[in-house]
């Protein structure tokens, strides 16, 4: 609809500022790119301290066990659908599957174990 207009010395403050820029620009060449490029560096410098120590997420011990298991279900996937392949003689080779007993991708998580009820209680 309607859009809200800037006051008057916003303009004119943007008309300075721009005056400056290119004055700069033209007299002060080298100066001019060299602070730029240092404003540039310490924002990328300011930005990755504060990555680092407060936007970056922690891994916890869990999230790598669980991104460990999701990786070897997406090679046991693979390697049931490639169990049977032709060779380039036309025959199928076959695989033997493992016996489920000692499935490898399968793994167990440790629970509250302090936490169980005392059945003679009830």
């Amino acid at each position: 609809m309607f859009q809200k207009r800037l006051p008057a010395w916003s303009y004119l403050l943007i008309a300075i500022a721009l005056l400056g820029f290119g004055s700069q620009l033209l007299t002060n060449t080298q100066t001019f790119f060299s602070t730029i490029l240092m404003i540039l560096g310490t924002m990328v410098l300011i930005y990755g301290a504060i990555y680092f120590l407060f936007l970056r997420k922690r891994n916890t011990n869990e999230l790598k066990k669980y991104k460990k298991a999701v990786k070897q279900s997406k090679k046991r996937r693979i390697s049931q659908s490639s169990t049977t392949r032709p060779t380039k003689q036309g025959k199928i080779k076959t695989y033997k599957h493992r016996n489920h007993k000692d499935a490898p991708y399968l793994r167990v998580i440790d629970g509250k174990k302090s936490k169980r009820k005392d059945r003679a209680t009830f």
